[in-house]
């Protein structure tokens, strides 16, 4: 809705400004209001859920499940770097504004780090914001990189422009 709203350029400092302080308000809402857990599983070394937030553990939490790789799909937070870094964890970085999709390259960049770090048996943590991505969004993401991870042994995907070309 905000994408709506608001003019394209001004989302970026906007959610940036917002996302500390409401860093520990949404996990909370995230963790105690919200039915279902903060990630799931998606598949059997990949995990996708909300922010990995230091201060509540999580980070050491996603290690113990064998996670050693995460994509961090937000523009608004690099991620907890020093955790990541005594836990032996490596991120992509693809930063995504919030409230708006993510672009095919940046997808096509989190399906081959997926692939590599999946093929050498690691477990992977892909997140989003808190609670604002969108349903479709995070359905055509997953979708997406679900599609490509079958279709990478059979070809490349680099012919292909949009998600609508997936069809």
């Amino acid at each position: 809705m905000q994408s709506k709203i608001l003019p394209s350029w001004l989302l970026p400092p906007l959610t940036s400004f917002y996302f500390y302080p409401m860093m520990v308000p949404n996990y909370l809402f995230t963790r105690l209001c919200k039915p279902g857990n903060y990630y799931d599983q998606i598949s059997p070394k990949v995990w996708m859920g909300a922010v990995p937030v230091g201060f509540a553990g999580v980070p050491e939490a996603l290690r113990a499940e064998g996670i050693t790789a995460v994509v961090n799909l937000m523009h608004e937070y690099s991620g907890p770097l020093q955790a990541y870094d005594r836990l032996g964890m490596q991120q992509l970085y693809l930063p995504v504004v919030d409230h708006l999709e993510p672009k095919i390259s940046e997808l096509r960049s989190a399906v081959s780090f997926i692939s590599e770090r999946v093929a050498a048996g690691e477990g992977v943590y892909v997140h989003l914001s808190l609670i604002h991505i969108s349903e479709p969004t995070r359905l055509l993401s997953i979708s997406y990189a679900v599609f490509c991870l079958k279709k990478k042994k059979q070809k490349t995907y680099s012919s292909y422009t949009s998600p609508r070309s997936l069809k």
